[in-house]
């Protein structure tokens, strides 16, 4: 069944393997060969362990047993409800 579009013409076949596949080519041309890796790289160095994970580090153990207390409180308290 030929695709056409409202003004008659025919819409050709688009191949999405084939597409992927040569920008793949393309991108490895233009920034090298490692190009996946490296930008792997970048997004491991931009992470950051979040606020729990802050506060850890900056050695707030008191604020963070409250908060697990709070959380804890919160789950008994929703599992009670479901009964």
């Amino acid at each position: 069944m030929k695709k056409v579009d409202t003004m008659g013409r025919k819409i050709p076949k688009f191949d999405r393997q084939a597409a992927g596949r040569k920008a793949a080519l393309t991108r490895k041309e233009r920034e090298g060969e490692n190009i996946h890796s490296r930008i792997g790289a970048i997004g491991g160095r931009h992470r950051k362990r979040g606020y729990f994970g802050t506060l850890k580090d900056q050695g707030k153990d008191r604020e963070l047993k409250i908060i697990q207390r709070r959380g804890g409180k919160a789950s008994k308290a929703k599992s009670a409800r479901k009964g």
